[in-house]
């Protein structure tokens, strides 16, 4: 599995669970991306999720790391 993008994750010690879009790819492999989740387009980028990512706590994504 390929995460193309940084998941989004609270720093809350609890399990986060992420709308995604998964695709299978030329390359063989599993492409995961999130699904943008904003205001009223909740619904709509829900819809356009196929997968749900589960996200353990101790997993930083690209963005917490400084």
């Amino acid at each position: 599995m390929i995460l193309d993008c940084p998941l989004p994750r609270r720093r809350d010690g609890k399990l986060n669970l992420v709308h995604v879009s998964a695709r299978l790819e030329g390359d063989g492999r599993l492409h995961v991306k999130s699904v943008a989740r904003q205001g009223s387009h909740l619904l709509n980028a829900i819809a356009e999720a196929n997968a749900i990512a589960m996200v353990p706590t101790a997993m930083a994504s690209t963005r917490d790391k400084k």
